[in-house]
Order: structure tokens, then sequence, then C-alpha cells
């Protein structure tokens, strides 16, 4: 296949990108322990990953992340004059999530519920409503898949050199756009708040610090 031909250069790019998949691929396949050993079989490599995730997530603070161990909160019980959510909420929960996004152990992706019809949507706004009435989520909302993700940068096979993605349950992120919306609706927030803020973020704020401004 020559440069010059018509279409070379697509086709060219095309086989580079097939071949940079197939490396990313094989990027977490060969591990190294903590004390070089290089790891190639499945189990060794998943136990490797289990223990480095555990230790990152809980290096910092006094007890370990077991979120069976976390105790729901009994406040919601108390705010009796609160309504329930209506269908438009949750219409416009899903209405502002993107599509296309990788999906949680459950495999329900936000698509579903966008092309769910009234029906779909009534059933999950008075899944929500006992949610909200109970205050006890679904006990599978409780776990994720975590994918670790080269930074190109660094040994391909320390486990250091990645970054932990965790996939959620796509319908507990809906509950929690509509709670949001709810909360934002009810309180006022400063304008020198940054972070979680849009067109805020906490680089802007170090910027402004470090160029003498007052925030």
């Amino acid at each position: 296949m020559a440069m010059g031909d018509k279409g070379g250069d697509k086709k060219l790019y095309r086989l580079i990108k097939q071949e940079r998949g197939r490396l990313d691929l094989d990027q977490v396949k060969c591990i190294k322990e903590e004390e070089g050993k290089v790891l190639v079989d499945e189990i060794s490599i998943k136990q490797r990953w289990r223990r480095y995730f555990h230790k990152l997530l809980n290096e910092e603070g006094g007890g370990d992340i077991v979120l069976n161990d976390l105790a729901h909160s009994e406040g919601l019980r108390d705010f009796g004059y609160c309504r329930c959510f209506r269908i438009e909420e949750v219409i416009r929960a899903i209405s502002r999530m993107g599509r296309g996004r990788a999906t949680g152990p459950d495999e329900i992706s936000v698509d579903f519920w966008k092309s769910a019809d009234k029906a779909g949507i009534e059933w999950l706004t008075r899944l929500f409503n006992v949610i909200f009435k109970t205050a006890k989520m679904p006990d599978e909302w409780r776990w994720s898949t975590m994918v670790p993700l080269y930074k190109n940068k660094g040994d391909i096979q320390n486990c250091n050199n990645y970054r932990g993605i965790k996939l959620l349950s796509h319908t507990m992120k809906i509950w929690e756009r509509v709670v949001e919306m709810r909360v934002r609706r009810g309180m006022s927030v400063l304008e020198n708040q940054f972070g979680f803020m849009p067109g805020r973020s906490t680089t802007e704020a170090i910027h402004l610090i470090t160029a003498g401004r007052k925030i």
C-alpha cells in the first residue's frame, strides 16, 4: 500500500489504530508484584489488582472502605413534608445524562432509560420514591466494576502507573441526579465556592491565589 494511493492515509491510520488497540488490551495482562515479580496468569493478576486498589483506597483514614458496612442515613425519614418525586423530575435528570457511557455491573445503560416509554419511566419514578421513603437503596447499587487505565507513562507493568475508574450503576446515577436537582433548588451557593461547580474548578482558585488576587 503506497502512501500516495487514494485513501492510503486513511488505511494506514486504521491499521495503526487497530495495532494500538491490541497493545492497549495487552497492557493489563502482565503485571508486576510489589517486589518486581511478573505475573502472567489471570487469577494472580486479579488478586494483585485487588490488593493494589484496596491499599490505594484505604491508605488514608482510620478504617477500611467497605460499602456494605456503611450505615444509611435515617434523616430522610424525618422529611415528611417533602413531596414525592415526579416523573418530570426523572425525565429531566435522564435528559441531562450522556449516551454511550460504559455500564456498571448491572449492564443497564442510560441509553436504555432514554429509550424507555412512559410506563418504564413511571416504574423508575416509583422505585425512586420507595428508596426515598425507606432510606434504603438496592444492594446491587453498592457494587462497582474497577477498570485500570494506563497513564501512558512509566513502566507499563507497574500498577502505580495506572488510574482506576469505577463503573457504577447508571440507574443509581439517575437517582443521584434527581436528588441533586432537588438539593440545588433548595440551597444557595456563595460566589467564592469552588469545586464541583460548573465553570469554577479548584484549579482556577489556585491560579487566583498564585496571582495574588482576592477571591
